[in-house]
């Protein structure tokens, strides 16, 4: 599955930001006097903006803004100087002083972010920017299709979660949200590999990155037949292998670890990485935990880490699955029958979710299971959310 999530800068945005913040037409003559007001700055940057002279640009937007009580106009015209002239640091550093409470704040912050994102390859500082538009103007969606599409491509898991439920909470959920609570269990998409290699590039030292990359490229490489991708998959597990070592706490690592060691029946080496996880426990971990204890015959301890993987993320089926086989052993078959009905829709969702092309393309008959899985799965405020949308005839755009 291809995400939708799209980064990306083009130089058109500063300039859409610049020409939002002149509205007087005319031309003064270079150099500067000592006094001048605000109209006649504007012109003036105007005029040197039309001919590209850069330096003077520069000059002039930096008198003006030490002259004005608004500096927000000179401070746009003054990063669009500095990024012609091949500064873009410059140029992202008077983006970000554009002041809280000028309305050219938030396209002062869009062109920031998409440098930070685009060529500047700054993606962590990039975040910081999306939560600072979030957090300025939270009914924007798009700032926070670009947050949760990191997240998820990043394979924080939980960072993705709280944003999808706070998007949801604040009525702006972009369209592919509801598909990705659906395989959060299990992230992993096509494109994961390319995007994590172009940020590790920012830097060639981080976990975040190179965790991620590895673990997507070894989903990728796992689930394929092709012989040819033997000796590959022999070098990334080589890579995987070193990051467990660098860093054994990692959780995406361990779950990915513990996945493998179940599925060989390894139950000494479940146990072990299971031990190692901090606390407190992922839903994925607490639901290995619930399965190791399962095949050990500890039906009650294998009972509470499900119960308390379902309290951490009720939208797993996997989990209601092993929850059905414990009730069933425990004696309780009314519930075993209840988690197993739940579970069945659950995986159906997300399979069809896995076959989307785009996450974006959900259909409103997919949102409707969705939302009738996330109410049996006590999850009423997304149930509700999709179908508030769907009622009033409308899907998230």
């Amino acid at each position: 599955m291809h995400s939708s999530g799209k980064i990306r800068f083009s130089k058109p945005v500063i300039l859409l930001a610049v020409a939002t913040a002149v509205g007087f037409l005319g031309v003064l003559v270079y150099p500067l006097i000592t006094t001048r007001s605000d109209d006649e700055f504007r012109i003036l940057c105007k005029k040197l903006r039309e001919n590209e002279t850069w330096p003077e640009l520069i000059e002039c937007a930096t008198e003006w803004s030490k002259t004005t009580e608004m500096p927000d106009e000179a401070l746009l015209f003054l990063a669009e100087g500095e990024f012609e002239l091949g500064n873009p640091l410059k140029a992202i550093e008077c983006l970000l002083s554009v002041p809280e409470e000028s309305s050219r704040c938030f396209p002062a912050l869009i062109a920031a972010c998409d440098l930070q994102f685009g060529e500047l390859n700054r993606p962590l500082d990039g975040v910081v920017t999306l939560q600072r538009m979030i957090s300025r103007n939270p009914s924007s969606i798009s700032s926070r299709q670009r947050l949760i599409f990191f997240y998820a491509m990043t394979l924080q898991r939980e960072k993705m979660l709280d944003a999808i439920l706070d998007a949801i909470r604040a009525r702006a959920e972009p369209p592919d949200v509801y598909a990705y609570l659906m395989i959060a269990d299990e992230l992993s998409f096509s494109n994961g590999f390319s995007k994590n290699s172009e940020w590790l590039k920012s830097d060639p030292d981080s976990e975040l990155f190179s965790v991620a990359r590895t673990v997507q490229l070894l989903n990728g490489l796992e689930s394929s037949d092709s012989p040819e991708n033997n000796q590959a998959l022999t070098r990334c597990r080589e890579t995987y292998e070193g990051l467990r070592k660098k860093y054994p706490q990692n959780f995406t690592l361990l779950e990915a670890a513990i996945s493998r060691a179940a599925s060989e029946f390894d139950l000494a080496t479940v146990q072990e990485l299971i031990t190692q996880a901090p606390n407190p426990k992922t839903s994925v971990i607490l639901r290995w935990e619930g399965w190791l204890n399962f095949q050990n015959d500890e039906f009650e301890q294998s009972l509470a880490a499900l119960q308390q993987s379902i309290e951490a993320f009720p939208l797993d089926w996997e989990t209601w699955h092993q929850l059905s086989a414990c009730k069933r052993r425990l004696g309780d078959t009314e519930g075993a029958s209840s988690a197993a009905q739940i579970a069945i829709a659950g995986k159906a969702i997300r399979k069809t979710v896995l076959q989307l092309e785009d996450v974006s393309a959900i259909r409103p008959e997919t949102l409707e299971s969705i939302a009738s899985f996330a109410a049996s799965c006590g999850m009423d405020e997304v149930s509700l959310a999709i179908l508030t949308r769907l009622r009033a005839g409308q899907t998230p755009k």
